[in-house]
């Protein structure tokens, strides 16, 4: 009797993709404190820092937040893979409504409340 290996390794590349995707993030930190911590990678470089909160369009979430930096006089988005960190000229995600721009002392503040404050901080 034979047996078919192709269609067999076939049927796995899916669940194999989706088990390396939770495994690619499953140290990572929610997007509330990676902002905080790559802002802090800002800081360090003595670099102007802030931390966007804006709306996205998610199934499970409604907003994020990520670091900026001011690099020739504008601000770009910090983001990292493996913790390589990157300045980018877009944000994560695509914005779709509001956009909140904290300095991080402000940002801890609406950490310390325990969810989002849509109505603190500079809008842009």
């Amino acid at each position: 009797m034979k047996y078919n290996y192709t269609n067999s390794k076939l049927m796995f590349l899916p669940i194999l993709l989706i088990v390396f995707s939770f495994l690619g993030c499953a140290g990572d930190l929610v997007c509330r404190h990676h902002a905080l911590e790559l802002a802090s990678y800002g800081v360090e470089k003595n670099m102007e820092t802030r931390i966007s909160i804006y709306k996205i369009n998610d199934l499970a979430w409604d907003s994020h937040a990520q670091a900026q930096v001011k690099v020739d006089g504008k601000w770009k988005w910090m983001t990292d893979w493996f913790g390589y960190v990157s300045i980018e000229d877009d944000p994560t995600f695509k914005p779709t409504g509001y956009m909140l721009f904290l300095t991080i002392p402000e940002y801890l503040e609406v950490l310390k409340k325990g969810s989002y404050s849509t109505t603190t901080g500079n809008t842009q």
